[in-house]
């Protein structure tokens, strides 16, 4: 089944603040694009989080990258804040050649056959957030930092160490990962920020909580959706 479509970062926080009618103020009002920021992430949370409530997932919540073990060993640090680890000889989404690894685990990480150089890794962090400070050069990052990309407004997350040189360079060597806005999402962010706007800023208490209810009630509906996507269809010959 094909990955749902993503939209980057930048463009869904913009189009989330642009009806609480600060989005120019956001340019130059650091303490107002903080507080813009927590709310798309407080909303962005419960919109991603949501299908777990039956055991239900987004298929694009998972994050894969390709990974060196260190003397068959994956440090945790490489994952930083993340659950559900799962470990393939070649990345399954392209292959289906690829085949599951059997892993242990220890205090520092996780042990695989000292033989396998490279493997494909998938988790799924336990929390998802956004940041929208820029990626720079001839910075130190560590596994867990989030930046924006200012020439495409997409988010990535760092899962290797290092100091930064070139970032297409940097992504090759599986250094960052996207962190993509989930389209099905957008409108849930949009409806949801505002009525927390009101709620907390423009003193509209029951008018944003009424635009809180709807957002979480058509992303249910948008969750039934997905439910009936995954099931298979009945067979009429039977």
């Amino acid at each position: 089944m094909a990955a749902r479509a993503h939209i980057p970062f930048i463009e869904a926080f913009n189009a989330t603040v642009r009806p609480t009618g600060n989005l120019t103020a956001l340019s130059g009002n650091a303490d107002l694009r903080a507080s813009m920021l927590a709310l798309f992430n407080r909303s962005y949370k419960i919109g991603y989080e949501m299908p777990w409530q039956s055991d239900g997932v987004w298929e694009d919540a998972r994050t894969w990258a390709q990974i060196t073990p260190v003397s068959g060993t994956i440090s945790y640090d490489v994952f930083g804040d993340a659950r559900s680890f799962e470990i393939y000889t070649l990345d399954p989404r392209v292959t289906r050649l690829a085949q599951r690894v059997q892993v242990f685990t220890d205090k520092t990480g996780i042990l695989l056959n000292a033989e396998l150089t490279t493997v494909w890794a998938s988790w799924l962090p336990r929390r998802f957030h956004f940041d929208t400070t820029n990626w720079l050069t001839a910075k130190g990052y560590v596994v867990g930092d989030v930046r924006t990309l200012a020439t495409s407004g997409e988010c990535y997350r760092c899962i290797v160490a290092h100091t930064s040189d070139t970032f297409a360079t940097e992504l090759a060597a599986s250094k960052w990962v996207l962190m993509p806005v989930l389209e099905v999402l957008e409108e849930f962010l949009i409806c949801h920020v505002h009525g927390t706007y009101q709620r907390e800023n423009a003193g509209q208490i029951q008018s944003g909580a009424a635009m809180q209810r709807e957002a979480k009630d058509d992303l249910m509906e948008s969750y039934r959706a997905e439910i009936r996507r995954h099931l298979k269809p009945e067979n009429p010959n039977q």
